[in-house]
């Protein structure tokens, strides 16, 4: 579980996002770490219409990360850094 959680969300599919240092992803019982944003300070949460999650951060990732189905995109060179 991430550390000092900051932002949590429920999503269509059943699943809670857990944002703090790191996210994490309780669905049917079982504790996903999304290792891609284990360094990042998860400031804000939310899902998008087809169901993919938006992850607000400060940290390694520093911006805006778009996780669609199973994968994490933090396009740095196309969304500049939000400044929180």
């Amino acid at each position: 579980m991430p550390e000092g959680v900051e932002a949590l969300l429920g999503t269509r599919d059943g699943s809670l996002w857990i944002g703090g240092k790191g996210l994490a992803r309780w669905k049917d019982g079982v504790l996903t770490h999304i290792e891609d944003l284990d360094k990042a300070a998860i400031r804000a949460l939310l899902e998008e219409w087809n169901g993919a999650l938006w992850v607000v951060s400060i940290g390694s990732t520093n911006g805006l990360c778009r996780i669609p189905f199973g994968t994490t995109v933090c396009p740095k060179d196309k969304i500049s850094p939000l400044i929180m």
